[in-house]
């Protein structure tokens, strides 16, 4: 593609003119240039001629593209796209800060990833002289400031020998460069602003890299000016943006590396000096100003942390510094308030993890009490407001945190004091907005109020029930509720109350706007007095009227908090209660199902469809009905435990039936006749096998009857569609029948019909990467059937499929899906190594002499798979770890090495050395210098301790070396 070309497309992508279609087309050819060598040429091309901004972005965009993901296309020809850089960048040329920006970080890159381009810095610095322009220092700082920023990029991945050989050079050539900042400083133009900004930027990026030692800024007199150009009123709020950045990476270092108690004193005393400037800038009503010194005073405080424990008066951590976070506090915007939050939480957690001492704790209670009293006024609402927060609200997330730091301080500030606090703004004040603020706090200690106090919460009480029942401010009334159900504790030890909150609840359930909050609230209440309230059960149940499809968290909690209740009655009285919720749920919505059945006796929804489909507020929506349904029935399921165990009897005696078996016997046909009519949407598969899932764990063994059916179901829903949720649901089949050898054939039918579709999909281009969720579910089965009947996976013909496929799945970087794939390789080996263990110290008697086979069958497979597929296993690990997994996943496949380790430590050592063989073998080694004795040091490491947790340490040292 020649330049005039790619100067048509650019105008076609960025112009006027031309529609979406044309610009998409447009998109793809360029990015298909980008990715050929003829870039290079061309975009140098169109950086040396007159063409518009846009053109001229696109080529330094694509250089840098080039040099960060292409660099070995660059060959021996580094030292010319250098040089054609700087020389576009320090030319006659003016370009937009974007673009220049683009050929910066370009240099840099280059600078980074070119090992022939020895100190490059000093290199860089060479081009600025006496008689330089301030262009060309502009330019030449703002590559310096963007290779530091980017030696520990994991796009370029250069390696951790690239990145020691770097930092060593930097720190060698540093005071050069410093001392050109220096002499930069005296200069003397109109550029002069932008200069030293540059110069700060610089400092900034070096610091935080750990390049330059804070002694290094401490002979430049840079702090010095900083703070004095801090607390020029003239300063513009650009230059006071990176002073305080620069002031904050001082800050940081002065923690990270070792500094001379003087310097440290002159950067405290520095920062404590801008007290007066933060007072003049709220007097200004300047906030972007104030914001950046509290952002100064917050990192001080915290990198202090230790030294302000002792609250001298004066001195390095003088307490002075908590009360210049107090005033910031003090602030009418929430936001500089929240810059502190950071301190606050860690100073508690410090303060309360350094002693139990009440004495050493009461010092700081002052500070505390004053934080709060501030709190309670920032979380206050404006006053001509109508409706409830939103969640999306930044304020809504601010009084969210300040809850947490009021919950937080209950370790320094005993938690009436803070009831008192609250109790006495809520009897002094008559704005309603100072009435909710001061329940607000107390929702955050609620909780921490003893069961057993008698002298403030009961009239506390009283007075909060008291304005719930006369306020009308729905902002009010929401914290009432809130209030409410945070005292369930103290309720349960108070049941006069409980009577009245009742009442009270119920009568909000009605309200639109406060029902789920009222419903949240019952749920705690019935949670925690659930004995007190079961002769109440049937009245309770009325409130289910207030219920109808769209308001379905409410009624979820209220459905729950009536199974708390019900979990304490008799069994006889058990069922009757368990049937009359079922009833409601499948009431709820019976006209509405009936409706869409006369409709159309079978629909089928393709994943295209389904969105629009599964919108269960919408009226139109064929699956409005069911979902409600099934997720009602879910909860129901999910709770109800019966306090009177009922042994499995396969005889099937009536006195020894569940009592909710009948009923779930009933759901069943209801919930499979839904999956069946609507299989093709994955929704409601999912809200259905959820459904199914709770009526396994209810019953247990007494599913007993329905099992057959259940299976059936399953394999022909799962043949249909392939939605993981059915491998998932055949898991939890497994863990509840697995154990019984009678169940053992039909289990075998289940693994091999799953696995069938299951092994398709993986074998599929990219099969585990587009299908994450078959290969957590399957996988989750796998080890199920691993765990209670393994004669089920070593006589199929599977097994050695889904072994070879698990290795394979090892380079997946998503954390369930590779998590089961481990987990069920460590179960695959620990089970043959633990029931091999314990075979070897009991006798093989008649009873347990089927067990011994099974287990020894186990041992003798695994044994094969590891000399069949051990160096796979092993290698293929290795390489996941290395260059396909994220770092987080690291600790994960490092199980994989502790399990085959445990199996066959002999085994083990020799197929891991093969592993590192492979990999000493690979290109990528050589391109990142990693020595054999850097691999073999890695190795040893492994041997020496296969714990998993060291195993993880290792893997992130050896990933190091190639990222």
């Amino acid at each position: 593609m020649s330049a005039a070309e790619v100067i048509k497309l650019v105008d076609q992508l960025y112009g006027q003119s031309g529609d979406k279609s044309s610009k998409s087309v447009a998109d793809k050819k360029l990015q298909s240039f980008q990715s050929t060598s003829s870039a290079w040429p061309v975009s140098l091309e169109l950086l040396t001629k007159a063409n518009p901004p846009e053109v001229y972005y696109f080529a330094a965009n694509t250089l840098r593209t080039k040099i960060q993901d292409s660099f070995a296309e660059i060959g021996n020809g580094w030292q010319e796209i250098r040089d054609s850089i700087l020389g576009i960048l320090l030319g006659s040329t003016v370009f937009s800060k974007s673009t220049n920006s683009q050929l910066s970080v370009a240099v840099a890159h280059l600078a980074l990833q070119c090992e022939e381009w020895n100190h490059c810095l000093l290199h860089l610095k060479s081009f600025v002289n006496p008689s330089s322009s301030a262009r060309t220092a502009l330019v030449v700082m703002q590559i310096l400031q963007y290779i530091p920023e980017d030696i520990d990029s994991k796009r370029l991945e250069l390696g951790e020998n690239r990145r020691n050989k770097l930092k060593l050079e930097f720190s060698q050539d540093a005071p050069q460069c410093i001392d050109l900042f220096a002499s930069l400083l005296k200069i003397q133009c109109t550029e002069r602003e932008e200069v030293l900004l540059r110069i700060f930027k610089c400092l900034t990026s070096w610091l935080r890299a750990d390049l330059i030692h804070t002694s290094a800024i401490n002979s430049g007199s840079f702090c010095d000016l900083s703070f004095h150009l801090l607390k020029e009123n003239s300063t513009t709020s650009q230059s006071h943006e990176v002073l305080t950045d620069f002031v904050c990476a001082v800050v940081q270092a002065c923690f990270k590396q070792a500094t001379s108690d003087e310097f440290l004193a002159k950067v405290y005393d520095g920062v404590v000096q801008l007290r007066e400037p933060y007072i003049m800038s709220v007097a200004h009503e300047d906030a972007e100003k104030s914001m950046n010194f509290v952002t100064i005073f917050a990192s001080t405080a915290e990198v202090f942390l230790d030294s302000i424990q002792s609250l001298s008066n004066n001195g390095i951590g003088s307490k002075v510094i908590l009360d210049m976070l107090l005033d910031c506090c003090g602030h009418y915007d929430f936001e500089i308030a929240l810059h502190t939050f950071n301190f606050w939480f860690a100073f508690a957690e410090s303060i309360s993890r350094q002693s139990n001492s009440e004495e050493f704790i009461s010092q700081f209670a002052p500070y505390y009490e004053r934080l709060i009293v501030s709190l309670f006024r920032l979380c206050q609402l404006e006053p001509d407001r109508s409706d409830l927060l939103s969640m999306k609200d930044d304020f809504y997330e601010f009084r969210n945190l300040a809850r947490d730091l009021i919950m937080e301080s209950v370790q320094i500030v005993h938690p009436m004091k803070i009831v008192v606090m609250a109790k006495s703004v809520i009897e002094t004040q008559n704005a309603w907005e100072s009435i909710e603020a001061a329940i607000f706090v107390l929702n955050a200690v609620a909780k921490f109020i003893h069961r057993e106090e008698n002298e403030v919460t009961p009239p506390l009480f009283e007075k909060v029930l008291a304005i719930g029942h006369h306020q009308t401010h729905v902002c009010v009334g929401f914290a009432v509720l809130q209030f409410l159900g945070e005292l369930g504790t103290w309720v349960s030890n108070h049941p006069n109350f409980l009577e009245g909150i009742i009442q009270f609840l119920a009568t909000r359930l009605s309200c639109k706007e406060l029902n789920d909050c009222a419903s949240s609230a019952l749920l705690n209440i019935c949670c925690s007095n659930a004995e007190q309230l079961a002769p109440h059960f049937d009245s309770l149940c009325e409130l289910l009227k207030y219920f109808d499809l769209q308001k379905q968290k409410s009624s979820e909690d209220l459905i729950q908090g009536l199974v708390c209740i019900l979990n304490h009655k008799p069994n006889p009285e058990l069922k009757v209660g368990f049937e009359k919720l079922v009833k409601f749920c499948i009431e709820s919505a019976a006209n509405s199902a009936d409706q869409h059945a006369e409709q159309k006796s079978e629909q089928y929804l393709s994943p295209e469809s389904e969105k629009a489909a599964g919108d269960a507020s919408g009226n139109d929506s064929p699956l409005r009905p069911y979902i409600p349904v099934l997720d009602r029935i879910s909860i129901l399921l999910q709770y109800v435990r019966p306090k009177e165990e009922t042994p499995h009897d396969s005889g099937g005696d009536a006195t020894s039936e569940h009592p909710c078996k009948q009923v779930i016997g009933q759901i069943l046909p209801l919930v499979l006749g839904i999956l069946h009519q609507y299989k093709m949407s994955e929704k409601i598969s999912e809200k259905g096998c959820r459904t199914l899932r709770y009526s396994l764990r209810c019953l247990g063994l007494h599913f007993e009857a329905y099992l057959a059916d259940l299976v059936q179901n399953l394999v022909d829903l799962y043949t249909q569609n392939g939605f993981s949720c059915y491998l998932y649901l055949g898991g939890i089949v497994v863990d509840e029948f697995g154990a019984c050898g009678q169940y053992n054939q039909g289990l075998s039918a289940l693994f091999d019909h799953f696995s069938a579709r299951a092994l398709n999909e993986f074998t599929e281009e990219d099969g585990f990467r587009n299908h994450p969720d078959t290969v957590d579910d399957f996988y989750r089965l796998s080890i199920r059937i691993t765990q209670k009947c393994p004669e089920v996976l070593i006589g199929s013909d599977k097994f050695a499929p889904v072994f070879d496929a698990a290795i394979c799945a090892l380079h997946l970087d998503h954390k369930e899906a590779l998590i089961s794939v481990v987990e069920f390789i460590d179960t695959l080996f620990s089970t043959a190594s633990a029931k091999n263990n314990a075979n070897n110290n009991i006798s093989i008697t008649n009873s347990n002499s089927t067990n011994s086979d099974n287990t020894s069958q186990l041992r003798s497979k695994m044994s094969e798979m590891l000399s069949t597929h051990g160096h796979k296993l092993l290698t293929q690990a290795i390489a996941a770890a290395v260059f396909s997994l994220p770092r987080y996943l690291l600790p994960d496949i490092s199980l994989v090495f502790q399990t085959v380790s445990q199996f066959d430590r002999d085994s083990f050592c020799i197929l891991l050395a093969q592993a590192f063989e492979a990999l000493s073998q690979r290109n990528e080694t050589a391109a990142k210098n990693v020595s054999p004795q850097q691999l073999r040091s890695i190795y040893d490491a492994i041997v020496h301790d296969s714990n998993y947790r060291p195993v993880g340490r290792t893997l992130k040292n050896l990933v190091k070396f190639y990222r």
